[in-house]
């Protein structure tokens, strides 16, 4: 009976860190420039966009790489 809890354990365990890993890598290998898609969402000038761009830039954490 220990042996049935360990293994069930075991295999909720994995399959938890397995979802959490693909819930992580699915944004991050999407095609296409994420910040884009809201900038086009919003009408503003281009000037404004530009400064959008860059604190929207920083404030997702864009500008660093992934590792």
């Amino acid at each position: 009976m220990n042996r049935y809890f360990r293994r069930k354990l075991f295999i909720y365990i994995l399959t938890f860190i397995f979802a959490v890993s693909i819930d992580w890598l699915i944004p991050r290998f999407m095609p296409g420039n994420p910040i884009q898609n809201l900038l086009s969402r919003v009408s503003v000038r281009a000037e404004a966009a530009e400064v959008m761009y860059g604190y929207l830039t920083e404030a997702f954490g864009l500008d660093q790489p992934l590792w």
